[in-house]
């Protein structure tokens, strides 16, 4: 499949140079930036779901993992989401944790603020994944991860998973 778009000589010579500058073809610019943005509002129609979740049952949430950190909590929507992977999806996530989040003295620093009526949800991208996250006095609250919706996306199971969520 193939697109048009009507650019002015400016925002051409923009686009090729930062693609350019990345090492990428334009192609793959405008792939990534529209991706991106689909996996933001995914992200945040997701955290919207998840933090009504969190909030109706009382704000339930347990440690991560006891010998890692006082700091980070999972709810149980992501405690069964993490339970899913397989165990080096398991390992690649609790890495992640373990060397950015609990080492990291401004781990917003390492994520992206989801707009959203309460400024409190973060999302990190790990791979192919997105951490969805809730920060209350300085502790994280792991609330869900789900696979990136670029994979999703050209599986076509992006609206069945947002009809689902």
């Amino acid at each position: 499949m193939s697109i048009s778009i009507r650019l002015n000589e400016d925002e051409e010579q923009l686009i090729r140079s930062y693609a350019k500058l990345n090492s990428l073809s334009v192609g793959e610019v405008f792939k990534t930036a529209v991706f991106d943005k689909i996996r933001k509002e995914y992200g945040i129609s997701i955290s919207k779901k998840v933090h009504r979740q969190y909030i109706k049952n009382d704000r339930n949430y347990v440690p991560f993992d006891e010998n890692l950190s006082d700091k980070i909590y999972v709810t149980p929507r992501f405690k069964r989401e993490y339970k899913k992977e397989d165990s080096y999806i398991q390992e690649m996530i609790k890495s992640w944790i373990t060397n950015n989040l609990i080492a990291c003295e401004d781990y917003k620093s390492l994520g992206e603020s989801l707009k959203t009526k309460q400024d409190d949800k973060w999302y990190y991208k790990i791979g192919d994944y997105s951490l969805v996250c809730h920060i209350e006095d300085d502790n994280i609250i792991l609330l869900s991860f789900y696979l990136g919706v670029k994979s999703d996306f050209y599986d076509r199971k992006l609206e069945n998973k947002i009809a689902k969520d």
